[in-house]
């Protein structure tokens, strides 16, 4: 905190780009059906920082820019990540070099990318991460540290990366991840298909097995304004991740839209997916079906500062069992903007 602090003041002087504030306070009251309950859920109500950052943008010259982008709702003594030395309070930390017209190097901490249209939007505009998402974001693959190539041509953008493995526990590792994505805006910036692959492959501790995560997500963003309407299909495949072999594969298809009536905005989002689990002796699926509905409210409709109510609703299918079932009813408040303005 006290390193913020002083990155906050010397900016107010010195600084030469932006010092962006983005906060999201909820109340969020839980539910659960009785399988739920036994299997260890208890409902609840709390009210929380969902989001608390502060997003550091600025150029060294017309070539090199450099990003920090720093959580607050993280706590200092976070353990730092062995293997590129970052606490998980760093969401962002690099600089990126225009090697020539259309072609960019960014260097450090970085977004992935990776996550289909639901993975590139503002986290505080997300009431449901998909199961395949949670998956992403739990296991380190949202930011990643290493090199990328961005390569723009008109309205298109493709980037390649070489980054650490996902494995925070440890200084060394047998080989890199690697990551490939491209996104366009077509028709007036209307149109935004993207599509992600990542691999990263290492030793387990506990087999002689080779123990693999593949991520490929597709999407499709759809915004003429003053609606939208987002189309996700991702899949999660882990190989040998437990002594026992097991293969895990999270499938999801989403669909997320809303309507800006002047400020006052409804959304839903739907979303079902399935878990595919593998040994050497059987395999069975879990299924998960779930929507958030609700609607914002932007009082000053100019500005990003709203008031949101939300209702989200999972029910998890699993292959042996009875059914589970989630609710959280969501209300709360956002605000993004620049210290210096």
């Amino acid at each position: 905190m006290k390193l913020f602090v002083i990155l906050l003041f010397v900016s107010s002087f010195v600084f030469a780009g932006s010092v962006n504030f983005d906060f999201r306070f909820d109340s969020d009251s839980s539910s659960f059906n009785n399988a739920a309950k036994a299997s260890g859920r208890k409902p609840t109500t709390r009210y929380a920082m969902t989001t608390g950052r502060v997003d550091f943008k600025g150029n060294l010259n017309q070539d090199v820019n450099y990003r920090l982008r720093w959580r607050l709702d993280r706590s200092d003594a976070t353990t730092i990540n062995k293997t590129d030395a970052f606490t998980t309070q760093v969401d962002l930390a690099y600089v990126q070099d225009r090697l020539m017209d259309g072609l960019n190097l960014t260097i450090g901490k970085f977004s992935s990318e990776i996550g289909s249209v639901e993975g590139n939007i503002p986290a505080p505009d997300n009431y449901m991460m998909s199961q395949a998402y949670r998956q992403i974001s739990s296991q380190g693959f949202l930011y990643v540290s290493g090199a990328k190539l961005t390569y723009h041509f008109d309205e298109h953008e493709s980037s390649v990366y070489v980054v650490n493995q996902s494995d925070a526990t440890a200084t060394s590792q047998s080989k890199s991840t690697y990551g490939l994505t491209y996104q366009a805006r077509l028709m007036e910036k209307k149109l935004k298909p993207i599509v992600g692959y990542l691999y990263d492959e290492k030793q387990s501790s506990t087999s002689t097995s080779k123990m693999s995560t593949t991520i490929t997500s597709v999407g499709v963003a759809w915004d003429p304004k003053p609606y939208f309407i987002n189309f996700d299909y991702l899949i999660y495949a882990q190989k040998n991740i437990s002594a026992g072999d097991t293969d895990d594969t999270w499938t999801t298809m989403l669909v997320d839209a809303g309507y800006d009536f002047d400020g006052i905005i409804p959304k839903f989002k739907y979303e079902t997916t399935q878990k595919k689990i593998s040994t050497a002796a059987a395999s069975g699926v879990d299924k998960y079906d779930g929507f958030s509905l609700g609607v914002e409210y932007k009082p000053y409709p100019q500005d990003i500062y709203r008031y949101h109510l939300m209702v989200t609703q999972m029910t998890l299918e699993p292959q042996v069992g009875e059914s589970e079932y989630e609710q959280h009813i969501i209300a709360g408040v956002r605000i993004y903007g620049d210290f210096l303005k």
